[in-house]
């Protein structure tokens, strides 16, 4: 005769932050403080007010200088306009539209001028010594960098994630979470960056 043996312990539930999705369309503007931009914040990771890593878009509206953010790794690209030309003291870069993002010290303050009229960029800030992070353009079919613990997705135009289920993230949007193998779909002429970040010295 089989013993009855006693019904194994369920296993503790681990909850799991679903994915955000946050459309800088639906965001309150913060005004620059030398009234040249606007700015919407759509991640401050972990908080607002102790962020280790940020990611918001900019509306540039007159030729004027970056804020300085000494201790910052920053990414800068251009989402809409005619051309941002950033001016250092031995250094000058014109950004136009597409995939690439300029990496620089936020310490090092670039003076904007707007090529053709206002403009709008993605910026992404990460604070050195506290945080971790791999910026790179999304590729169709392909999953964020991995040895990390979130991921986001800005999406300039509209892309879907693929995983478990199919899941859209509007232009102008940012989707974030745990990261995962989801992959890209990315529709011809579309742009997507990916945001892959973890606390520093933690896989």
């Amino acid at each position: 005769m089989n013993p009855v043996l006693p019904p194994k312990p369920a296993l503790p539930m681990v909850p799991v932050m679903p994915l955000a999705i946050v459309s800088a369309d639906d965001i309150p503007f913060a005004r620059w403080k030398n009234g040249g931009g606007l700015t919407r914040e759509l991640l401050a990771w972990p908080s607002p007010e102790a962020w280790r890593v940020r990611v918001s878009v900019a509306d540039l509206l007159d030729d004027g200088p970056f804020s300085p953010h000494p201790g910052i790794d920053r990414w800068f690209g251009l989402l809409s306009g005619d051309g941002v030309e950033l001016q250092w003291t031995k250094a000058v870069r014109r950004m136009d539209l597409g995939r690439r993002l300029l990496h620089f010290d936020g310490g090092l303050v670039p003076h904007a001028r707007l090529m053709g009229g206002p403009a709008s960029a993605l910026n992404i800030m990460v604070r050195k010594g506290t945080a971790r992070a791999k910026v790179e353009a999304a590729q169709a079919g392909k999953p964020a960098p991995t040895g990390f613990r979130f991921a986001a997705l800005f999406a300039r135009d509209p892309v879907a994630l693929l995983g478990e289920r199919r899941r859209l993230v509007p232009g102008n949007s940012l989707a974030w979470g745990p990261r995962s193998d989801d992959t890209v779909e990315l529709p011809r002429g579309a742009h997507a960056w990916w945001v892959a970040f973890d606390s520093e010295g933690l896989g």
